[in-house]
């Protein structure tokens, strides 16, 4: 793949969903991802040729400046260096071109409920944290707060022009109760209980932020 000037970069592009929603809208778009297998289906599923270099290899040195806009969508919770990421972002961005990304969210329900649980049991009953950190590759590292995001931001030189925070699970909330309660059958009577809990609380376990490159 030879990246094009302009349009969009999709870096952990995955399986290729929103490049192929933006192609279709008109947008110029291309792709990194590490992962072959998620390479593979973007391409059979999309017909998209994404690059599976990581973003912060030699190949990308030739596109610094590049682009209108640079997505990361569920992606600094899972490298090991956040602030270089977001670096080579803003160096991959036009003067005044736009960062949207999205993450979960420190400061959300979840997470404080998890530390509480956490603290109160002297370390022995993380709870809710055990689904959110993993030492395996590409999982999750650092979870950050709302606010943390935006300093790092204004930091590297973005002005913070939009941000929100908002309600979504990557799996069925099955997937975490079975990793919480290790029981079919506690599983089966809790779930009912957490759809209720759920739609009623304002959980608000993910952030969207929208930034711009200082021109």
């Amino acid at each position: 793949m030879s990246p094009q000037g302009g349009g969009i970069l999709d870096i952990g592009a995955g399986g290729g969903l929103f490049l192929h929603l933006a192609k279709q809208a008109g947008f110029d778009v291309v792709g990194s991802e590490p992962k072959p297998t998620r390479v593979q289906f973007a391409k059979d599923e999309y017909g998209l040729a994404l690059e599976s270099t990581t973003i912060d290899d030699v190949f990308w040195d030739t596109q610094l400046g590049s682009y209108e806009a640079v997505s990361l969508w569920d992606v600094i919770e899972h490298v090991n260096s956040p602030k270089s990421l977001l670096e080579r972002s803003r160096d991959l961005l036009k003067p005044g071109g736009i960062l949207l990304m999205d993450t979960p969210a420190r400061d959300s329900l979840f997470y404080r409920a998890g530390e509480l649980a956490y603290k109160i049991s002297g370390g022995k009953r993380p709870f809710l944290l055990k689904t959110m950190y993993s030492p395996m590759p590409f999982a999750h590292k650092q979870i950050f707060r709302l606010q943390e995001v935006k300093n790092l931001l204004q930091q590297l030189g973005f002005e913070v022009i939009f941000h929100n925070r908002f309600h979504e699970l990557s799996f069925p909330r099955q997937f975490y109760l079975r990793r919480i309660l290790r029981n079919k059958l506690a599983v089966k009577l809790a779930d009912p209980i957490a759809g209720l809990i759920l739609a009623a609380l304002p959980v608000a376990n993910k952030m969207l932020v929208i930034a711009r490159k200082s021109g």
